[in-house]
């Protein structure tokens, strides 16, 4: 969206600010009080028409945003889904540090209203679920974009609802270790 400069009337001057450099450069000369009042309904009126814009590409960002993060929510319930079939229909995950298992079924999972960013390529879907003795668990699904389309990224971060007992899961096969948490870098 090009943003051309601007002109203001301020008392009986004529300010031109730059919208690039975000510099004022002042015109010194008096005006006569009709071309003041033209002027200033004029510059009022560019100004207005720049503020929607702005407000209009604003709101087209978010759209986009929802949008993506909806896709972001559909990839995940289709790689839950597929994962759930293979396992009888829980998700099964297995600490192999100590053991436990956790068969987990899905309690409420992200819709999509607003994207989880990591980085410009690597973007989190939520889940909650529950385990087979009742415990409430969170679990943070994690996706690469490639091309088009949004990928495992074949980490999970999970926790007990309210944030205790986080650890990070890579899959490694059947089982699942722990790992410290990826960083943008690796």
């Amino acid at each position: 969206m090009a943003v051309h400069n601007r002109v203001v009337a301020v008392h009986n001057r004529v300010v031109f600010f730059d919208a690039f450099t975000y510099q004022c450069f002042e015109r010194l000369d008096i005006w006569a009080p009709m071309e003041f009042i033209m002027v200033k309904l004029i510059a009022m009126a560019l100004m207005a028409s720049t503020v929607l814009c702005y407000q209009i590409g604003y709101a087209e960002e978010i759209d986009q945003k929802v949008v993506f993060a909806k896709k972001l929510s559909l990839a995940m319930k289709s790689w839950l889904r597929a994962e759930m079939q293979s396992s009888g229909g829980k998700l099964v995950l297995t600490d192999s540090m100590d053991g436990e298992k956790l068969e987990l079924s899905i309690v409420e999972l992200d819709a999509g209203s607003h994207l989880h960013p990591m980085s410009k390529t690597r973007f989190l879907s939520w889940g909650e679920f529950k385990g087979a003795k009742g415990k409430a668990v969170m679990l943070d699904i994690f996706f690469v974009l490639k091309g088009d389309d949004l990928v495992f990224d074949n980490e999970i971060s999970i926790y007990s609802k309210g944030g205790r007992n986080r650890y990070s899961w890579d899959e490694t096969g059947e089982y699942l270790k722990k790992l410290p948490p990826k960083t943008d870098a690796q």
